[in-house]
């Protein structure tokens, strides 16, 4: 593996905890309707969540002296987000994807804020019932300060990078513009990243990738 290193002309990074310090912290939440009961619900539903950003949830609610309450049937949605029921009601937190599938609307004012929040490289998580989405939450993930560096002197050994995220196209671009990568992919499924690593080895490169989520081991592993 060391030897083969020597002769890597590309190499894939993960967005989260490797160009990103991987330290999400919420910076806004905005509520369509809130009652002290939804707070509750997103709180648990995130409580139950093993996401690094389901965590930074919590963390914000917990300032607000928020308690859990009983919930039925979590489930854990890959690349999407997570889902539960209340009082028979469904409750969803996750992605737009997850919404969209849903079909739960989400009204204009939110869809704006989201997509500013988008642009400024921040990823958007929605918290909707059954129908309508009832709170945004824009969570920023600093670039480590040695992340542009460390690309730069990459690209001047002509090794290509590129940066492959499950993050939306957005905030992946906000992201790749700042530390100056050219190549990135968004929204990538964590066999998707696997699949993409297949298709350049057959294309005859060596290649390398660096990942810190159980998500990447697929794409490590090949």
């Amino acid at each position: 593996a060391v030897e083969a290193a020597g002769d890597v002309d590309v190499l894939l990074l993960d967005k989260t905890g490797t160009i990103t310090e991987g330290k999400p912290v919420v910076t806004n939440l905005i509520w369509e309707t809130s009652s002290e009961e939804d707070k509750k619900i997103l709180y648990t539903l995130e409580m139950q969540s093993e996401h690094p950003l389901a965590e930074a949830v919590v963390n914000r609610l917990k300032e607000e002296k928020i308690s859990s309450l009983p919930i039925e049937k979590f489930e854990s949605l890959t690349a999407r987000g997570v889902k539960a029921i209340v009082n028979n009601v469904t409750y969803r937190v996750g992605n737009i994807k997850l919404m969209a599938e849903n079909r739960i609307s989400v009204s204009e004012s939110l869809t704006s804020m989201a997509n500013q929040f988008q642009e400024e490289a921040k990823t958007v998580v929605y918290f909707s019932n059954q129908s309508t989405v009832l709170a945004l939450i824009a969570i920023a993930d600093n670039i480590k300060p040695t992340s542009r560096a460390a690309i730069q002197s990459l690209h001047n050994k002509g090794i290509e990078v590129y940066m492959l995220t499950g993050d939306n196209e957005q905030t992946a671009k906000a992201v790749a513009q700042q530390v100056g990568l050219k190549h990135y992919k968004a929204e990538v499924l964590p066999s998707e990243k696997a699949d993409f690593v297949k298709k350049l080895q057959v294309e005859g490169k060596v290649v390398a990738m660096v990942g810190d989520g159980i998500n990447d081991s697929h794409a490590l592993a090949q």
